[in-house]
């Protein structure tokens, strides 16, 4: 018997994500740096939230059978989120 959390939502990696988000978009306005990449980190964090709450099996190894049906536009936010921690990596590694 297999037990399940509510409604298949997730847990750890919403809060993870979040904590990231926030943590990152503090230290932006924090002090008088304002570096653009912890914005950017900040907001692809926060973008990936919903994802993980409401498709957790995104950031797992579930099979595609588990991630099925659900809604379109949270591919968007994960690549959208993705594309924004890649960019403020490249602002951090001085690649832009």
């Amino acid at each position: 018997m297999e037990l399940r959390g509510s409604n298949g939502r997730g847990r750890f990696w919403p809060l993870l994500f979040l904590a990231l988000g926030v943590m990152n978009v503090v230290d932006f306005f924090h002090g008088s740096a304002y570096q653009a990449e912890d914005l950017l980190h900040g907001i692809g964090f926060l973008l990936n939230v919903p994802v993980a709450y409401f498709a957790p099996g995104v950031h797992t190894f579930a099979s595609r059978s588990e991630r099925r049906g659900r809604l379109v536009w949270l591919n968007g936010m994960a690549f959208a989120g993705f594309a924004l921690l890649v960019a403020g990596f490249a602002v951090r590694w001085g690649w832009l």
